[in-house]
């Protein structure tokens, strides 16, 4: 599919994590504030145990079938969520704990040329990454609806910065690259002994 036909947010992560319900949390405040907008879109969220967002099931936004919660899924399914999805969503700001899930969920979102758009936490410690260059960084939930808003009115607009960061990842993180430095680093610490 085109990229101006994919109107998908996508989100992943474990439910039971703390900092995942928050940012499940920022996605719901998120939605309803573009719903009010008219555009066309919606959020999908994967991962589970759903009873952690029993809470929210009934909320308007998630009942109006904006955000949906689909649970865990299977690598089928989750290849064809992010062919069919425009963005990858990191909504972790500064009340957000860091935790190691947050950079593997950017790199995933990266790997599938996602365009990713983050709060200051979503990407912390993926060094190198050029905010504007290689993903979209925000520092509030404002800001992060502002420009959820632009990117999917003119999504041809942001191509270039989605295929910029899945190259950098390609690039930079690989597993043929990190294998290469590991081996080089334990090549290295041999030689020494």
């Amino acid at each position: 599919r085109s990229s101006h036909l994919k109107t998908k947010v996508l989100f992943i992560g474990s439910l039971s994590f703390d900092q995942n319900l928050k940012a499940v949390e920022n996605i719901i405040k998120i939605t309803s504030r573009l719903d009010k907008k008219m555009l066309t879109f919606d959020v999908i969220v994967v991962g589970g145990p759903l009873t952690y967002v029993e809470h929210l099931i009934n909320h308007p936004i998630v009942q109006k079938g904006k955000v949906t919660f689909v649970g865990q899924v299977s690598n089928d399914k989750l290849t064809e969520l992010y062919g069919s999805s425009l963005i990858g969503l990191l909504p972790f700001f500064s009340n957000t704990s860091l935790k190691g899930g947050q950079r593997t969920k950017a790199l995933e979102f990266f790997a599938n040329r996602l365009l990713v758009i983050s709060g200051p936490e979503g990407v912390k410690g993926i060094h190198g990454l050029k905010p504007g260059k290689h993903y979209l960084l925000v520092n509030s939930l404002d800001k992060m609806c502002a420009i959820i808003d632009k990117c999917l009115s003119e999504p041809q607009k942001y191509q270039n910065i989605a295929t910029a960061g899945a190259s950098y990842i390609s690039e930079n993180y690989s597993w043929e690259t990190l294998t290469k430095d590991y081996v080089g680093l334990i090549q290295g610490s041999i030689s020494k002994s």
